[in-house]
């Protein structure tokens, strides 16, 4: 059971999606998700460590800015984290074909999270 039904709805419409889950990066709980090709369950650890990472970049560099996403791409894969900026330490993670319109998917990510209030 999702703690955000709506969000995995909306998830779970993204063209070519393999698999998104939810997570709490502090505490590394799962909060949701979409399990298809990929059960992303058993890397919530390593995404949680990579999201602090990324936090830390920014605050060592100084930037006085804030983590929206980041995306990863493989030869099969693209990989986005969407920190949910409504929530402290929540972020989505999806993973989705390479063939499929990227701004399409970012778009229905950001859906998904600003559905979360």
């Amino acid at each position: 059971m999702s703690r955000f039904p709506k969000a995995i709805d909306i998830l779970s419409q993204i063209q070519e999606l393999e698999g998104a889950i939810i997570f709490n990066f502090s505490t590394k709980e799962i909060l949701g998700k979409i399990t298809r090709e990929i059960d992303l369950t058993a890397v919530v650890d390593i995404l949680s460590t990579t999201v602090k990472h990324h936090q830390n970049l920014i605050c060592e560099l100084e930037l006085l800015d804030m983590i929206e996403q980041t995306l990863i791409t493989s030869n099969s894969y693209y990989h986005i984290t969407y920190i949910v900026p409504q929530f402290d330490n929540v972020a989505v993670h999806a993973v989705v074909s390479r063939y499929t319109m990227l701004p399409y998917t970012i778009k229905m990510l950001e859906d998904a999270v600003y559905s979360m209030r």
